[in-house]
């Protein structure tokens, strides 16, 4: 567990096959994966502090991500499948984790062969590592003016959270909408794909085509993205608020948010004073501006304008 805890000192943590053996360990892994998928941006140690190693009490995870890898259920013992993830931890875990089934092989040979590295690799591992701190600070203003739309995923909240923030970097990757449509089909491909090998305990076919519709298929629907022009979303949002709410009807809501943000988002209880109405009132309409996509909860509690 305290090698685990170690980990959250890096910015990406990756775990293979992540096993308990005792019931003390299934507990302790329990909770620490409860507060890693929470999105909360603090994580409290179980373990002690180690002066020695260089660990702290309590960890800033804003910025972190945990990926635990699985080989295929088809592809381990029988005997093995009690310990898979899905079986060995609870709903309340499985539903903070987004859970994606990749088919494919890393070619090992490529980490075998050596670099002569001279001035000109520093340059370009030096555009890199600028190119990739600008993406952390600013690429929400880099997104461009489509995204796609999610509703209809039949998939828990802490999840879908994870899929749109995955489909954002999707968007600065693709060079047009059509790229971008196929992208976010193959990811949702990957979902369905565990899904359906945890339901039916097996490997699904592996799908050739990037962009195979889902027929015959009861327990999802065929995916097709509805690209939105944001330039035209708060004309639309404040459509939205003057149907659901007369008290809006005089109000921009996003420009509200704007004025009360001082930086770091902004409270639901300041929210609602901002528009002189009770957080029951408002709740409706903070559930449309994030399905919407017109905000997004920067940490918990505190909201941004998703410019």
């Amino acid at each position: 567990m305290a090698k685990l805890e170690y980990g959250v000192v890096n910015r990406v943590l990756v775990v293979n096959e992540l096993v308990p053996k005792t019931e003390e360990e299934k507990r302790n892994i329990g909770d620490f994966l409860l507060d890693m998928g929470d999105f909360k941006p603090i994580y409290e140690k179980k373990s002690r502090a180690s002066a020695l190693h260089g660990t702290r009490d309590s960890y800033d995870i804003t910025n972190t991500s945990l990926i635990i890898f699985y080989n295929t259920i088809s592809e381990i013992a029988p005997s093995d499948k009690e310990w898979y993830f899905d079986n060995v931890f609870g709903t309340n875990i499985i539903e903070r984790y987004l859970p994606l089934k990749f088919n494919g092989k890393v070619d090992i040979e490529q980490f075998s062969y050596k670099t002569l590295y001279n001035e000109h690799t520093d340059e370009e591992l030096l555009k890199i590592a600028r190119t990739i701190e600008w993406y952390k600070q600013n690429y929400e203003s880099a997104l461009k003016p489509y995204k796609a739309d999610l509703s209809f995923i039949k998939i828990s909240g802490r999840q879908r959270k994870s899929f749109e923030r995955i489909t954002y970097f999707l968007n600065l990757y693709s060079n047009d909408e059509h790229e971008f449509k196929q992208l976010v089909n193959t990811l949702l491909k990957c979902y369905y794909d565990y899904d359906n090998m945890i339901k039916n305990n097996k490997s699904l076919n592996t799908y050739e085509e990037p962009d195979i519709q889902l027929k015959n298929n009861t327990d999802f629907e065929e995916l097709h993205p509805e690209i939105i022009d944001l330039s035209q979303q708060e004309k639309d949002s404040r459509l939205v608020f003057q149907e659901l709410s007369p008290l809006f009807s005089k109000q921009n809501p996003l420009e509200i948010i704007r004025q009360l943000d001082k930086g770091d988002g902004v409270l639901t209880d300041a929210i609602a004073k901002g528009f002189n109405v009770s957080v029951g009132e408002l709740y409706p309409i903070m559930v449309k501006l994030v399905s919407n996509g017109d905000i997004f909860e920067h940490t918990p509690d505190k909201w941004k304008v998703l410019e």
